[in-house]
């Protein structure tokens, strides 16, 4: 009898262990709107600077109209698109001075010559633009975008104009919306800290195919870049690429490179995506291949499966972890910008999530060659593992195990669910 009381022990040991394993988290987004973009609503940001068309952005399944270029004129007019297809857009803030729209230019100049910024007169300019921009999209804007961009920390003048036109910005806008300045990708963490006392959000651009020579790169530019963001308790957002025209054999790689790119930026815990750019431009016939693939990740975290829910108001957990069975258990990324500077990472890095909707792992194995891992952690009672973008089953585990297979450059969005069910 002794025996069957420790079986029966166990039993229900673990189907407590499965119960809270699968426990739902309290739904963090129930009061968010479902069709408003976060942090007003439950849509997850994702977008592109220079769009052709706001209504092939909504078509796509973009939640936001990205910035423009072309000064504050031609964003009014972007602003006006955008409202009729009800998208929010990301304000590239140019101000005058002096009667012509600032550049960098102009701040290296003012330097040069050892002069002053008249800040009163930036700081009204500030004011009225924020009042235009509000009036162009009727109040429709979700991030203010300072231009010039990459304004540099170690020239004085640069961070005064920021500083300022940041603080105008808050001043002047009834909704205190976030103010955002782009920043280049081989900032390190250094660089980037000494910006988050001055803007609401930190983001910078990864470009793999415009610089790096190995796309391990991004574990060290999603590291600092999240590291600056938690430390000042700032939302990061992800900058991606789409301007490099591909080798013609490598055409069949954009979609694997863009989920990478993505999913890892979100794994690290970024709450947007921006890419620049979707505009269209000479030497890049695989626009439409980069768009397309982009606009798939758009519906995986606004479409069906709504994984951007997930992300943005899900609950972390530590159950489980991934073992590289066969293939690189390691990437090393060579710092180009810096010498004998080389970085290693275990190959696989994922985000074990529970949401209202149920349990959830999504990973990204940053190799270039194809691995087999094995994901352990789950209960050892009967387990479905399912795509969770597709809504798939892959299979069925009971042992608390689950083999996986990683293509080049690979990546598992996953969800759990009792096998009975």
């Amino acid at each position: 009898m002794k025996g069957w009381t420790f079986i029966a022990a166990l039993a229900c040991a673990l189907s407590a262990c499965a119960v809270d394993f699968f426990a739902p988290a309290p739904d963090a987004g129930a009061n968010y709107a479902a069709d408003k973009v976060y942090p007003s609503g439950r849509l997850f940001p994702i977008t592109g600077y220079s769009s052709p068309s706001a209504k092939l952005l909504r078509t796509m399944g973009f939640s936001v109209a990205g910035p423009v270029y072309g000064g504050h004129e031609a964003m009014k007019k972007w602003a006006a698109e955008a409202l009729t297809e009800n998208l929010p857009v990301i304000w590239q803030f140019e101000v005058d001075y002096e009667g012509k729209p600032i550049s960098m230019e102009t701040l290296e100049e003012l330097a040069k010559a050892k002069k002053q910024l008249d800040l009163e007169q930036l700081k009204a300019n500030a004011r009225n633009r924020v009042a235009e921009a509000i009036a162009a999209s009727n109040d429709n804007i979700l991030l203010w975008a300072i231009h010039p961009e990459e304004l540099r920390h170690w020239r004085p003048l640069e961070m005064t104009f920021l500083a300022t036109v940041a603080d105008e910005i808050r001043s002047a806008d009834p909704k205190k919306r976030p103010v955002w300045m782009y920043q280049p990708g081989h900032y390190g963490y250094e660089s980037m800290a000494k910006y988050t006392s001055i803007l609401d959000v930190i983001g910078q651009g990864f470009y793999p195919h415009a610089g790096a020579s190995n796309r391990v790169w991004q574990r060290m530019w999603a590291e600092n870049l999240m590291r600056a963001a938690k430390e000042a308790n700032r939302p990061a957002i992800a900058v991606t690429e789409m301007y490099v025209q591909p080798k013609d054999e490598e055409l069949d790689m954009i979609p694997v490179w863009v989920h990478h790119d993505v999913w890892l930026s979100l794994i690290y815990g970024c709450e947007g995506i921006l890419v620049f750019s979707f505009a269209t431009r000479k030497n890049f016939d695989a626009h439409g291949n980069y768009f397309f693939a982009y606009a798939d990740v758009a519906q995986e975290l606004n479409g069906k499966p709504k994984l951007g829910e997930v992300l943005l108001f899900g609950v972390d957990e530590k159950d489980l972890s991934f073992t590289v069975t066969e293939g690189d258990k390691e990437a090393v990324y060579n710092n180009k910008y810096k010498k004998n500077d080389v970085h290693t990472y275990p190959t696989i890095v994922w985000r074990d999530m529970r949401h209202a909707t149920g349990r959830y792992c999504f990973a990204v194995a940053s190799s270039a060659t194809p691995i087999k891992a094995e994901l352990t952690g789950l209960p050892k009672v009967p387990v479905a593992v399912f795509d969770a973008a597709s809504g798939k089953q892959l299979g069925t585990t009971s042992d608390g195990t689950f083999p996986m297979e990683f293509g080049s450059w690979g990546v598992k969005l996953l969800r759990f669910a009792p096998a009975n069910e």
